[in-house]
């Protein structure tokens, strides 16, 4: 085969695979998925329940998900969050009447007093004081009625549209309501907030006690979050009409878990939510499919060379350690792409299937900028695809000059041995010299 042809046909090959390679599944697990893997679930007495893996949004467990129910003081978190995208830690709240008199857990914060957001925010989720969210959601919105508009509009921008909130508490209330999976959509957005995070994780905190000019102790209801060392908050609540209700988190060999546990018993609860979390932790193997920042092939660009692309965000997926399930990845671009493509631009996504079963997707963005070839002349374009080409041809009479060299070295030689007398045919030299003989 010709040195030239060569050159076309690796220059074919490449551009396959720059422009196939992204279409297919470019990552798979060493496994695969069962629909009955052989796992043990735990048993769980509470009415509703479910374990979520935050990073992913990922429901390994499910148990009347979606079924609505009151959740008492678990209504909290949605109440810090919303404070917390609002206003400033460090604001003064002035604590008002309806704040000071109202029923439930408290702290007895007087009328008049003065707290900053933040201590009033710790007294919200380590003492589930119902006179701090009150006292915050006057500050933020100027009333509860006010106040609870903006934790459902909160909600739905979450994805939790199975809830409806109308006080910051969770006291008792016609029309106040949410479910496991919502719950658990809201505690994972709450902890990707590091000041919740932190606070719902301290186990005691002191704050000024004016009227007493002394301090409060502040200490947190959850009380696993003393004696194991996995958990890392959250909440709890209860009422007459919502029982014993739970939310946990846990973080374990770089993994973070959440368990919601509602319409439990006191002596049920805790241990329902442990086991959630156990479960999640021991029977579960988490599978890293892609990284941020992966180079994931190229794409075709309409008048432009294809553009390399990279994974915008990680993303992970949980299996039973005993399944089998392969996860495969497939990228679906944006179609069609035309030059000029600059990079970060989002240019596709990647997909993927456990199974036969969407379980996530990744943005794709271009990796680096790709100009449009057709501005820069049409010569650039038949110079692309000549480059080649020509490089074959060079090298080509390159090496025809060099056969050229050693044969006008081999004349000289033999011209010499002639001159000292050695008897050679001279049909032989010649055909020698010429290449022939």
């Amino acid at each position: 085969m010709s040195l030239i042809n060569r050159l076309v046909y690796f220059w074919v090959f490449t551009g396959l695979l720059l422009f196939i390679l992204p279409a297919k599944a470019v990552w798979a697990s060493n496994g695969s998925l069962d629909s009955k893997p052989n796992v043990t679930v735990p048993y769980v007495t509470a009415e509703a329940a479910v374990l979520m893996d935050p990073f992913n949004s990922q429901f390994m467990y499910e148990h009347n998900a979606n079924r609505r129910l009151p959740i008492a003081s678990v209504t909290k978190i949605l109440t810090a969050l919303v404070v917390l995208e609002n206003v400033g830690l460090d604001e003064l709240v002035t604590i008002s009447e309806n704040a000071s008199r109202v029923e439930g857990s408290r702290i007895y914060l007087d009328r008049g007093e003065t707290q900053t957001v933040r201590n009033l925010l710790y007294a919200l989720l380590l003492e589930s004081a119902n006179d701090a969210a009150i006292a915050l959601a006057e500050h933020v919105a100027g009333s509860e009625e006010r106040f609870a508009q903006l934790m459902n509009t909160k909600a739905a921008e979450l994805g939790a549209r199975n809830s409806k909130f109308v006080n910051p508490h969770g006291l008792p209330a016609e029309g106040h309501y949410s479910t496991a999976r919502d719950v658990a959509i809201i505690t994972a957005k709450a902890l990707n907030n590091p000041v919740f995070a932190g606070m719902v994780a301290t186990k005691e905190y002191k704050i000024p006690w004016p009227a007493k000019d002394s301090t409060r102790t502040l200490y947190n209801h959850n009380r696993l979050l003393y004696g194991d060392g996995d958990i890392t908050g959250v909440n709890t609540g209860y009422a007459s009409e919502a029982g014993s209700c739970l939310v946990l988190s846990a973080a374990r060999d770089g993994r973070v878990l959440i368990a919601v546990v509602l319409n439990s018993t006191s002596d049920r609860v805790y241990k329902d939510s442990r086991a959630l979390l156990d479960y999640g932790f021991e029977v579960f193997e988490k599978k890293r499919c892609v990284s941020a920042g992966d180079r994931l092939g190229a794409l075709p660009v309409r008048d432009g060379f294809p553009v390399p692309v990279i994974a915008k965000e990680g993303f992970s997926y949980s299996l039973p350690r005993s399944s089998k399930t392969e996860i495969r990845m497939h990228i679906n671009p944006l179609d069609p792409l035309e030059a000029p493509v600059f990079a970060g631009t989002r240019v596709g996504e990647a997909v993927f299937l456990a199974g036969n079963n969407l379980i996530g997707k990744v943005d794709l963005v271009a990796a680096e900028t790709v100009i449009p070839l057709v501005k820069q002349g049409k010569n650039l374009i038949w110079l692309a695809g000549a480059v080649p080409v020509f490089a074959g041809v060079a090298i080509s009479r390159i090496q025809r000059r060099r056969r050229k060299r050693r044969r006008l070295r081999r004349y000289e030689l033999g011209y010499i041995s002639l001159n000292q007398g050695h008897m050679v045919d001279s049909h032989q030299w010649i055909d020698r010299g010429n290449g022939r003989g």
